[in-house]
This record gives structure tokens, C-alpha cells and sequence, in this order.
């Protein structure tokens, strides 16, 4: 397990989990890499490659919105 420098990371029934409120809550804890996220516009899944708020969209979507 990776762990997160913003929070104390706790094992819930085996599985890492951010403390509530931590800034990297977006970032999986054992692996160090984004949750997948589904695109709010097309429905894919991705891995955002920095935060994002609440309605994500995948790159090819945003780059269709440029």
C-alpha cells in the first residue's frame, strides 16, 4: 500500500480508504493512481490524471468541447 502524505489511511474490511475531507480522495490509496471516474457526457470510464469537481469528462470529450 502506497498511503497518501495528506491523511491517515485506514484498511476497511481489507480495502484502503482516504480519511473523510482528505484532498487526495481521488487517488487510490494502495495503488497511488485516480479512481476510475464515469464521463458525465459519454459514459466512459477513465482515470483523471489531476482533480477534477464533480462533473468529470473523459479527454476525449473535452477536447470536443474546444
Amino acid at each position: 500500500m502506497n498511503g497518501c502524505d495528506q491523511c491517515e489511511v485506514l484498511v476497511i474490511n481489507g480495502t484502503a480508504t482516504h480519511e473523510t475531507g482528505c484532498p487526495n480522495s481521488w487517488i487510490n490509496p494502495a495503488t497511488g493512481k485516480a479512481f476510475f471516474r464515469k464521463c458525465w457526457q459519454c459514459g466512459c470510464d477513465f482515470q483523471p490524471k489531476e482533480k477534477q469537481g464533480h462533473y468529470a469528462m473523459c479527454r476525449d470529450c473535452i477536447a470536443e468541447r474546444q
